[in-house]
């Protein structure tokens, strides 16, 4: 699964050059849109994961059933934008 997502994220950037010219992209390039998407993608893992925090926090601060219900939504959001970074290591 890892490696799947890593080429389909290799391809898009190859893609993302392939559509806005007709030159073949530079490795540099190439390398430089496939940091781009790394980044982004663990910048979103970054504040879903202060979001889980910041949610916990509150169920920790009053706990009920709508602040539990809150914190494992936030868990099953920051789990996903989390397993998509899993790809790049």
């Amino acid at each position: 699964m890892k490696k799947l997502c890593l080429t389909l994220a290799i391809s898009a950037s190859v893609l993302a050059f392939s559509n806005t010219a007709n030159a073949q992209p530079t490795t540099n390039e190439i390398v430089s849109k496939y940091a781009q998407l790394v980044y982004k993608d663990y910048q979103r893992a970054y504040e879903d994961a202060l979001k889980l925090q910041a949610s916990i926090d509150t169920f920790l601060e009053k706990p009920s059933e709508t602040t539990l219900d809150a914190a494992k939504q936030a868990w099953l959001t920051s789990r996903d934008t989390y397993g998509q970074t899993e790809a790049f290591r």
